[in-house]
Parts: C-alpha cells; structure tokens; sequence
C-alpha cells in the first residue's frame, strides 16, 4: 500500500515506521537517512527495501523489480535491509538494533 492510499502522505517517517511494525508492513523508501536511523532502533521489523538514490518513476520500477528479485530468495524479511543502487547492485544486511552489521 502506498501512504497515499492509507491518507499518510505528509505523515512523519517515525510514524509511518510505526505503523508498518504494527500492522507488519515492509518499508519500500528513497528516504534512506531518515528509515535507516528508525529501523536501526526498531528490535523487530518486517524487512525495509531502499531505493538509492531517488531516480524517474520507469528507473524506480526496474530497481524495484531488482530488490524483489532479491528478497522473493530470501528465507525471511524479518529484520531485513535491502538496498538497491542506480548501478544495479543489490545489498542485504541485518538491520535492526540487536543485530546490526550496517552503518
């Protein structure tokens, strides 16, 4: 669901982060300083896919479909962070606050 359609657009980043851990949503964002600093502190997450940098709506859609590819070969999403860049690559790490490996 997109913030848009759950009336959230213009709704702070710490907010909907919360909401997403409670209704166990995964986070698909460009807004990578703000989301890294939130889930880092989060214990528990459903996993949160990063965009970077903020690209037209068509380059948006073929990182996307890279990130999926990535996360539909994953066992779990839980505490997860995937990063997709402009260049194609795509990083998984942990990320949540009792088991962090990025910075």
């Amino acid at each position: 669901m997109h913030v848009t359609w759950l009336n959230l657009k213009g709704t702070s980043d710490w907010h909907v982060a919360g909401l997403a851990a409670e209704r166990n949503y995964l986070i698909v964002t460009n807004n990578r300083k703000d989301f890294l600093r939130l889930y880092a502190d989060l214990e528990v997450h459903n996993g949160l896919i990063i965009i970077v940098p903020a690209v037209v709506r068509r380059e948006q859609m073929r990182l996307f479909d890279l990130a999926i590819d990535v996360a539909e070969r994953q066992d779990s999403l839980i505490n997860l962070l995937i990063e997709v860049h402009a260049d194609g690559s795509v990083e998984v790490q942990n990320w949540a606050k009792d088991g962090l490996t990025g910075g």
